[in-house]
């Protein structure tokens, strides 16, 4: 049992100490091959009718729960409909480049 305790604090002490080095993604320029899957998503899906149809879907599916008194399913569906809107936002503020 020595040995485990051991062993998991060795690991700990470890990962503590190493080095956290931190790089962000950038979107692909105009010649590179991913920029047309890129410009898809991006464009069409999250900020095109697509995403604001998904949005108004998981908004609607809270409803949903809120009626069958699913509270947590409700929650659920709103911070998803709330992420979604949100999500080249949140990946501009960690970093990423969109």
């Amino acid at each position: 049992m020595k040995s485990i305790k051991f062993w998991i604090c060795s690991l700990i002490s470890i990962l503590s100490i190493m080095p956290v080095t931190c790089s962000a993604f950038t979107a692909p320029s105009s010649g590179d091959t991913g920029y047309e899957i890129y410009e898809f998503v991006t464009t069409t899906i999250m900020d095109g009718a697509i995403g604001i149809t998904i949005c108004i879907a998981l908004i609607a599916f809270a409803g949903f729960w809120i009626a069958r008194s699913n509270i947590w399913g409700a929650l659920a569906c709103f911070v998803a409909a709330v992420l979604f809107y949100s999500a080249e936002d949140i990946a501009l503020s960690i970093g990423v480049l969109f």
